[in-house]
């Protein structure tokens, strides 16, 4: 959803409006995961490690970064 926000024409945007649940504190994964349009089960399982996605650009992510 962040993504979709982008002014940049290539960016990839949500199919459809999406329903944003509130995140619970006690959520145990991925803090997005009940928010993420293309969260996995894994996301929900255990928190992803941070990498390098680019120059400068770190993520924190279950997803390969090139399918965000």
């Amino acid at each position: 959803m962040l993504l979709a926000a982008s002014s940049d024409e290539t960016a990839p945007r949500a199919p459809a409006q999406l329903h944003v649940a509130a995140h619970d504190a006690e959520t145990s994964g991925c803090s997005f995961a009940a928010r993420c349009p293309v969260a996995l089960p894994d996301c929900r399982k255990a928190q992803p490690p941070v990498r390098q996605a680019g120059d400068g650009h770190l993520i924190a992510c279950w997803r390969d970064a090139s399918s965000l």
